[in-house]
């Protein structure tokens, strides 16, 4: 059996958070006619990354996190 999946840890950015407007304004770039329709872009700061590939290996795990990184990395 093939086993792949990701788990993640971060923060959920306030509406008023300059990198949440960043995004908003990219996501409809990308998707203007979502302008059309009701509701809000949330935006999630990721501080850890989990994935799991057994394709890689039985039990293979790759691990980002934010504290880890070096400076600078998003």
């Amino acid at each position: 059996m093939i086993s792949k999946g990701i788990q993640f840890n971060g923060s959920l950015l306030k509406s008023s958070h300059t990198q949440n407007h960043d995004a908003s304004k990219q996501f409809h770039r990308r998707y203007p006619f979502a302008l059309t329709m009701p509701g809000t872009v949330y935006t999630i700061r990721l501080d850890r990354l989990k994935m799991t590939d057994n394709t890689l290996g039985i039990g293979t795990k790759l691990v980002w996190d934010r504290s880890n990184a070096p400076f600078g990395a998003v």
